[in-house]
């Protein structure tokens, strides 16, 4: 039971922080790109 919930806890953690990494490298990518178009 202690394994299930360790396992939980990393992937609730994990999920999160690899939207958040994915969310972020799409704004940074899409600044760029505005700004390369100007």
């Amino acid at each position: 039971m202690t394994g299930a919930m360790a396992a939980i806890a990393l992937f609730a953690g994990i999920i999160p922080a690899f939207v958040a990494g994915v969310v972020l490298t799409y704004a940074l990518n899409r600044l760029r790109r505005r700004r390369a178009s100007e």
